[in-house]
């Protein structure tokens, strides 16, 4: 007999997308056949990586708390899916004459709304009924009428919370029974929460009702992170449309409207409430662009405490304002206040309101190089001023044009408590028919290093109107540009009519005779030279002009190569035969020559020692194709990171983005920055924007990618010795190059796009395959010097912003902020190369993680031609001294090394502590990772002899648990050699981690600086040695038993009350004698057997020099000169 048995699978469909319509039922399965009907049940079901699609019609609907992250909620365009905090209210009763009232009302509502248009709220029912002292005690929003019905007038509503009713008197005092009436019950829409990864877009929203309490929050409130916010309208806020918290959000293509008080607002301190006091507040590298703000405060608040179109505050940094258009608000029209640095005000129309933009009580961070940076902006027709930096520094203010306000630029605002108005610049602005003053600056109190320069001040005579103020004023002090240069400001300045297209109407283009062109805002039709800045003192010379002229012979170049170009200097042939012609095709900046400075990395000292300096651009003719683009550049002047900033457009498309030469490349060494590039129009433009200082170049080259995959198989040949296809097996590319299937790695995971197609590339399989999230890679070589390629590219996100990481070769930082889609565009091959030196026998690569995972096709790893041979290692020799930081005792480390207590006499700022009595993991050595010493900015020094060093520093995070809570910077003798350090993120928590750094001491001190950035910095250990060539004996054989291992140390010296001998081993009973330098025994201290270490309270010697005799039993005497001061 056979049986069958039916075997029958029972389960149950998780549906990542949730439709909702008007029309649907929440007890409906949410399917788009079959969509619910609220809001409410689809975010309520919907889960990590989903989706809301909701369908054209109006949703009453508001308090909705977003729980999940990485979902989408999408409308069918803003205008046709609505959602809206109000309710419509019908049943209205007549009360008495034109009076109507809705009774049983149980909400204090801030709107009324008569067929869309609001009518005016009567008595002080609104949270923000206030005075503020502030305001001079003045009204935030003033109070209309009483709390009586009597007070109506045509066109008002009042509640009366006691009766539950609502009254109303319409404007043409009719029934508002005949009208739709929309009143406002939710205090908010949608509320983010702590979320991640949201999008939210193609919405309307409208109508709130947060003001009921004293609330400035949005309708919409984005979560934590990695918010993007799109082609949304949001009108009718009672207090403002969005409200912008935590970091990484995106806002494009939005209108802010009819605001309460605000279109939007952005607050840098909702997860970081110790962010002022501490100044411990990340970037928050979140963009808000191409959006319309307009007609907002309609509600009348106070335009000296919130009011206008966005405001900032508090504790915002790292936000880019760009791109959009900001008219007609009933206050500032941009408001920063109370925040940190690297901020961006770019390319917006700002136009109609109280200021334009203001800046106030704001600085810029540790780090950053500037607090605002306000460029390239049209701010015209403000009632008050143009740019108002108020109590605030580090502003820069460039290549703007302001238009028709009684004030063009105001950089003032004090004095103001501790606040400082110092290293703000102003320059290469158009000031133009300012009614009261081009610009006022003041100069008292807490003022200092403000700069004015190259400015274009539009006058119908000679005569300007500069305010050098002392006091609080804005007198007019100056009015001619001679008078002012005599005052230290005013450089390069031009006066007279700037000749605008038509400004009266908006358009602020130069027409072709201007004498302004160069400065202002550089937009329009056509590029505009401009005159040099004001230079660097390094006196370049001035060749100002446009080249263009191809009368040369075409000289004869490497078949690849279509044109090289030597930036700054003349025809020159290199060493591979490129022969760069004299600089050409270039609009604006100036050339400067380094002859006498050796450049390292590169055979072609000539090319790299000239450069074009400034902000300038290349337009360079060449047929239609893809090409590669190579920009050869070097920093010839500053010796530490951020010290110049600046980012780089091809075609259209920023290239890099702010390229600090010294991080990448060090100083006087050759640094080759490469691109693959469509050209389209039959010119290639190349333009060089500055962030913070002068842009530099010394070489372009632009070659077809033909010939350089013909060449770079030749050299592969010879010069590869590893290549490895990340995320994939075994693989031959078209060059030849074999790529070994991925090893060699820790972390990660692997991925394949086999069905997507990668555009710039012939090898499709090497670019599909890769590894991803936090991973490295040790892979083992000879030391030397080697060129390290990092194949990758985006394969996943199509607008910037999306993926962010750092990428780390030998413990030093090669790549930051690698942005792919940026760099790259979506698809399409991207290899960024770097030179990097071997000394230990395997080449570290570690991939760290910014925002979103890190992407990682292949590693190749070549040879340098021509590299001089690593230099033999250095390793750890004598030790000159060892911290036990945080604690309050030696202790003796298990590789020998004493490390002394945590004395005053180290360290300045900060506090000790026990940091845990739990055991931490990787080291023998409790003593030293269960104690630290923290806080937001402390400093340690140590007195050495100048000479090469290794610094080891050791940490342990043992009170966080999660990656990005802790983030610090540590610098050795001003330079930063650990940046944003994560502990936890690096190794965990409660386990030892330990950092060695070569360092070189030239003036006879080393100083650590320990920053915290979120939360508090910490440091466990500190150990010093002396640096030495790998192999070389630090004791000879033969050298009596008293090394200096086992040595007297007397710290700090020179010391003040208090000196501190550190013994190299437990004494015996030892007896201290302290001399005068002419043998005078001033005391005499007896010391117990067994001791490590003794304190000595000098406060009772005078201050000078003195001999200590250090005499213990069975051992040498020893003696010690110390210094008190």
């Amino acid at each position: 007999m056979l049986l069958f048995v039916a075997l029958v699978y029972c389960g149950t469909t998780v549906h990542a997308q949730y439709y909702v319509s008007p029309s649907g039922s929440d007890n409906a399965a949410g399917t788009q056949s079959k969509p619910f009907r609220t809001i409410a049940k689809a975010l309520d079901k919907v889960s990590n990586g989903g989706s809301v699609t909701l369908a054209a019609g109006t949703y009453r609907e508001g308090d909705l708390k977003l729980k999940n992250s990485s979902i989408t909620i999408k409308g069918a365009g803003s205008g046709k899916t609505i959602i809206t905090g109000s309710e419509r209210v019908t049943g209205w009763e007549k009360h008495s004459g034109d009076v109507w009232k809705k009774k049983g009302w149980k909400t204090n509502s801030q709107q009324v709304f008569v067929d869309g248009q609001p009518i005016q709220q009567v008595g002080d029912r609104c949270g923000w009924n206030i005075r503020h002292a502030a305001l001079g005690n003045n009204w935030v929003l003033p109070i209309v009428g009483s709390n009586s019905v009597s007070s109506l007038f045509p066109g008002s509503f009042y509640y009366d919370p006691a009766g539950d009713v609502l009254y109303c008197i319409l404007k043409d005092r009719s029934n508002p029974n005949n009208h739709q009436m929309e009143v406002s019950v939710s205090k908010f829409i949608l509320d983010g929460g702590t979320t991640t990864d949201v999008t939210v877009k193609n919405l309307t929203m409208r109508h709130s009702n947060s003001t009921q309490e004293r609330l400035a929050i949005g309708m919409l409130m984005t979560g934590r992170r990695g918010w993007t916010i799109e082609d949304c309208e949001f009108d009718y806020g009672d207090f403002c449309g969005l409200l912008v918290q935590g970091d990484n959000h995106t806002i494009r293509r939005c209108t802010f409207s009819n605001g309460g008080s605000n279109g939007l607002c952005v607050n840098g301190a909702t997860w970081y409430p110790r962010w002022k006091d501490k100044e411990i507040r990340p970037k928050m590298n979140s963009v808000i662009e191409n959006c319309t703000i307009t007609k907002n405060n309609y509600r009348g608040f106070s335009k000296l405490f919130h009011a206008g179109g966005m405001k900032a505050v508090p504790g915002v940094r790292g936000l880019t304002f760009r791109n959009n258009k900001v008219l007609n608000n009933g206050g500032i029209g941009v408001w920063f206040d109370d925040g940190f640095g690297a901020n961006e005000v770019s390319d917006n129309i700002i136009a109609g309101n109280r200021h334009g933009i203001s800046y106030e009580i704001g600085h810029a961070m540790g780090g950053d190089s500037y607090s605002i940076k306000v460029v390239n902006n049209r701010i015209y027709d403000n009632d008050l001023k143009g740019v108002y930096i108020s109590g605030s520094s580090d502003a820069v203010i460039e290549y703007n044009t302001l238009y028709n306000q009684p004030y063009d630029v105001i950089v003032h605002g004090m004095p103001r408590g501790v606040n400082e108005s110092k290293n703000n610049i102003i320059r290469n602005n158009i000031l133009g028919s300012s009614k009261n003053g081009h610009l006022i600056l003041y100069k008292g109190t807490r003022a200092g290093n403000n700069k004015i320069t190259n400015n274009f001040y539009e006058t119908s005579n000679s005569s300007i109107k500069v305010g050098l103020e002392n006091d609080k004023g804005y007198a007019i002090t100056h009015r001619t540009v001679s008078d002012l240069q005599k005052a230290g400001y005013g450089q390069n300045a031009k006066i007279g009519n700037p000749k605008f297209k038509n400004a009266s109407n908006g358009d602020f283009r130069l027409v072709d005779s201007s004498p302004a062109r160069g400065r202002g805002w550089q937009g329009g039709e056509e590029p505009t030279p401009a005159p040099a800045p004001a230079p660097e003192p390094e006196a370049p010379s001035n060749d100002e002009k446009e080249n263009t002229d191809d009368a040369e012979e075409t000289p004869t170049n490497k078949s690849n190569v279509v044109i090289a170009i030597n930036a700054g200097g003349d025809k020159f042939t290199a060493e591979d035969g490129t022969v760069y012609q004299a600089d050409k095709y270039f609009t604006r900046g100036s050339a400067v020559n380094y002859s006498d400075l050796t450049i390292g990395g590169t055979k072609d000292q000539k090319l790299y020692q000239t450069q074009r300096l400034g902000w300038f651009s290349y337009e360079i003719p060449v047929k239609n194709g893809t090409y590669k683009l190579t920009i050869k550049t070097a920093e010839l002047k500053y010796k530490s990171n951020g010290q110049r900033k600046f980012d780089i457009h091809a075609e259209g498309k920023e290239i890099f983005t702010d390229v600090d030469l010294f991080k990448l490349g060090g100083y006087a060494k050759a640094l080759d920055l490469e691109k693959v590039v469509e050209v389209k129009d039959g010119k290639l433009d190349v333009v060089f924007d500055i962030d913070y200082r002068d842009c530099r170049l010394s070489g372009l080259v632009v070659s077809t990618l033909e010939e350089t995959n013909a060449t770079e198989k030749k050299t592969d040949e010879v010069s590869t010795l590893i290549a490895i296809n990340a995320g994939g097996d075994k693989f031959t590319a078209e060059d030849g190059t074999v790529y070994q299937a991925d090893k060699y790695f820790t972390r990660g995971s692997a991925v394949n796009y086999n069905d997507l197609t990668i555009g710039g590339t012939k090898d499709q399989k090497l670019y599909q395959t890769q590894r991803l999230g936090w991973f490295s890679y040790e892979i083992p070589v000879k030391n030397g010097t080697y060129k390290l390629t990092i194949k990758t590219a985006e394969l996943k996100y199509k607008s910037n912003g999306q993926r962010k990481f750092d990428i780390h070769a030998e413990g030093k930082e090669i790549f930051t902020d690698v942005d792919l889609f940026k760099l790259g565009g979506y698809a399409k091959a991207l290899d960024l190369e770097k030179v990097v030196e071997v000394k230990d026998g395997k080449l570290d690569v570690v991939f760290d993680i910014d925002y979103r995972d890190c992407r990682l096709s292949a590693l190749v790893v070549s040879s340098v031609e021509g590299a001089a041979p690593a230099e033999a290692p250095k390793v750890a020799g004598k030790l000159v001294a060892a911290i036990n930081s945080g604690a309050d005792f030696g202790h003796r480390a298990s590789d020998g090394d004493w490390y002394a207590r945590d004395a005053d006499g180290w360290w300045q700022q900060g506090s000790r502590r026990r940091a845990t009595y739990s055991t931490i993991s990787k080291t023998d050595d409790q003593r030293i990772f269960q104690y630290e010493h923290f806080g937001t900015r402390f400093t340690y020094g140590v007195n050495a002899k100048n000479g090469d060093y290794l610094v080891t520093l050791h940490f342990a995070e043992t009170h966080v648990k999660k990656v990005g809570e802790r983030i610090f910077d540590v610098k050795i003798e001003e330079n930063l050699v650990i940046d944003n350090l994560d502990i936890f993120k690096k190794v965990g928590y409660n386990t030892a981690y330990s950092v060695t750094i070569p360092i070189t001491v030239k003036d006879g001190h080393i100083k650590f600086e320990f920053i915290g950035r979120e939360l508090a910095a910490i440091v466990s250990g500190i150990a010093i040695h002396e640096a030495v060539t790998a192999g070389t004996k630090t004791i000879t054989e033969g050298d009596e038993v008293m090394s200096d291992a086992i040595e007297t140390k007397a710290y700090p010296n020179p010391f003040t009350d208090k000196l501190t001998l550190q013994f190299g081993k437990e004494k015996a009973a030892t007896t201290l004698r302290v001399y005068t330098t002419t043998g005078t025994l001033l005391e005499t201290h007896e010391l117990p057997e067994g001791q490590l270490e003794w304190e000595m309270n000098t406060t009772h010697l005078p201050k000078g020099v003195y001999m200590l005799s250090i005499d213990t039993q069975g051992e040498r005497p020893e003696q010690k000169m110390v210094v008190k001061q």
